[in-house]
């Protein structure tokens, strides 16, 4: 065998070894996320967990999970049909445009007081506002600190006649944050 062959021979179980890996990583995360996502009643119906995470199974088990997506699918479609209908019904206190627009502001200062908290965002993003005044508000979640946080998303509830501001942030180190406020009134400035 020539030095070559041997050569050839060596970069192709090499490149065989990597994908192996490859494959037995995909395979794995797959399998973890299978067990952690489906219900013990279809999981406890599956022979081979080894095998199903390979996209074998029978039609019994095939059948089940078919009605657990699409409960699923049900269940996440009625849950935005609901949130938009709360959209128009709080979009009567505040323009509507408002609330789709804050998406990649970076929040550049917090002033609190005892009564109002007031975040300052950059003029990035998708909108002209300045400042948000949250008035006799209550902070339900922060997973991090808000200054230098980038607003991704939103959404507003109204709780018992309290807005209640969800919000995702991306922190400094990238990471993503809740922050969770009520507020008896919210208020903007440009």
């Amino acid at each position: 065998m020539s030095e070559a062959d041997i050569l050839a021979q060596q970069a192709f179980y090499a490149t065989n070894h990597v994908e192996a890996e490859n494959f037995h990583e995909i395979f794995m995360f797959n399998q973890e996320r299978i067990e952690k996502t489906l219900p013990e009643a279809i999981l406890n119906m599956i022979a081979d967990i080894k095998v199903f995470g390979l996209y074998k199974a029978s039609s019994e088990v095939i059948s089940a999970v078919t009605s657990y997506c699409e409960e699923n699918m049900r269940s996440v479609n009625m849950a935005i049909e609901q949130y938009q209908k709360h959209l128009k019904t709080v979009s009567n206190s505040f323009n509507r445009n408002i609330l789709k627009n804050f998406h990649d502001c970076k929040i550049t200062g917090i002033k609190r007081t005892e009564h109002s908290l007031i975040i300052s965002l950059n003029s990035g993003g998708f909108t002209d506002i300045k400042e948000v005044l949250f008035e006799n508000y209550k902070i339900i979640k922060q997973d991090s600190s808000l200054e230098n946080s980038w607003w991704l998303y939103d959404e507003i509830y109204d709780i018992d006649g309290i807005n209640e501001w969800h919000v995702l942030l991306q922190d400094e180190n990238s990471l993503l944050a809740d922050f969770i406020i009520s507020a008896e009134k919210i208020s903007f400035k440009n």
